[in-house]
């Protein structure tokens, strides 16, 4: 048996939260964790900034402050974000039809798929078609046209079902129809540059030194581990996708705001918390993108879900007391959430890949800790 040593987090924490800090610690005991990050922000003010552990399995080399990681599926709420953008500037209706945008995409029966229904996994396409491969998705022109002309796997409208990975090709062929840019341009010009975040869509312009590597821990469910029903498993293979893909040159240089953008916790903990402050967008447009769309068992994650115009919304107090949380975890334990009413804003990421998407011990604790300091401050 290896023993690994210790990571001793670095960076700086607000004495109220010093139960974070303690929670960090904790979280980055060995043997399974390597390396991860987390930030809060209250208020508008950064209250932690801790990173700690490595960028590779025998533990040789530091994550640094500046270490970026691929984030999986808590990029949905970066994308989800843009779509919110362009609603306030008059852009689009959540009401309108897709269709209204992209007139190919009526075809199989989802002319009436609203873009409310897209981005709340409610189109019916959480799979690409059979057959499909990881090129197939990573070329977002094919998987647009793919999906485009397939026929739902369910009712539109009737019941969520996440859109595992079709949803970035899905969100940026619509969106370039709507706002004239690719999603990883207008962040690239909207946000990570403007407001000093660091997070893209890819990694095509990050130096690699900068970019941990994916591991996989002994804890780690693989998706479609306990698949029940076609849809589950139509999801899960059509393309089927291994965690440690994260570590390709197809994957890396490819644009998916479904799972592939590339960041870290300090930059997503301050883009959330510039969300709250109005700085990107009105209040009322966030209010509109943060309305539940449907509350109800969702068909490919076979749990019960609340979701948004594209943002995971609170359920049984995952992202804290308030109702009005909202937020996107990634596969594997990378999440980024803020509360309005607390105007708090958490995220965490690691290289770590462990767990479930929505039963994560890590995001647990952290969040538990974060709201419990709120009241020594």
């Amino acid at each position: 048996m290896v023993n690994h040593p210790q990571a001793q987090p670095s960076g700086s924490y607000h004495p109220a939260f010093e139960a974070v800090a303690r929670t960090f610690e904790k979280i980055m005991a060995p043997p399974d964790q390597i390396g991860a990050a987390l930030c809060v922000y209250l208020e508008g003010e950064e209250v932690v900034n801790l990173h700690a552990g490595w960028t590779d399995e025998a533990r040789t080399k530091p994550w640094q402050e500046n270490t970026v990681v691929n984030i999986w599926s808590a990029t949905k709420g970066v994308g989800a974000l843009c779509f919110a953008m362009a609603a306030d500037r008059g852009l689009f209706d959540y009401e309108h039809p897709v269709a209204r945008y992209w007139p190919e995409f009526a075809t199989g029966g989802k002319g009436n798929v609203t873009i409310g229904q897209l981005l709340s996994h409610q189109a019916g396409l959480s799979a690409l078609g059979n057959g499909t491969t990881l090129s197939d998705l990573c070329d977002l022109e094919r998987a647009a046209a793919l999906l485009a002309g397939a026929e739902p796997l369910w009712a539109p409208g009737s019941a969520p079902g996440y859109h595992l990975v079709t949803f970035g090709p899905l969100l940026d062929a619509l969106f370039q129809r709507i706002e004239g840019r690719s999603l990883s341009i207008f962040i690239e010009e909207e946000i990570a540059r403007p407001f000093e975040v660091d997070i893209q869509i890819g990694a095509r312009t990050v130096a690699r030194s900068r970019i941990s590597p994916v591991f996989v821990a002994e804890s780690f469910n693989r998706a479609g581990g306990d698949v029940l029903s076609e849809i589950q498993h139509r999801t899960f293979t059509e393309p089927p996708l291994d965690p440690l893909i994260a570590n390709t040159e197809e994957w890396l240089t490819a644009e998916l705001v479904s799972a592939n953008g590339v960041s870290n916790a300090s930059a997503l903990a301050k883009l959330y918390d510039v969300m709250l402050g109005g700085k990107l967008l009105s209040m009322s447009a966030l209010g509109r993108a943060i309305d539940c769309r449907i509350d109800g068992n969702d068909l490919v994650l076979a749990l019960p879900f609340r979701w948004g115009a594209g943002f995971a919304l609170n359920s049984n107090d995952t992202y804290g007391p308030n109702p009005r949380a909202f937020g996107h975890n990634g596969w594997g334990g990378s999440f980024a959430i803020a509360d309005p009413d607390a105007n708090l804003a958490i995220a965490f990421t690691t290289n770590t890949m462990a767990y479930r998407q929505r039963e994560d011990p890590r995001a647990e604790s952290i969040v538990k800790a974060a709201f419990a300091s709120l009241g020594s401050r």
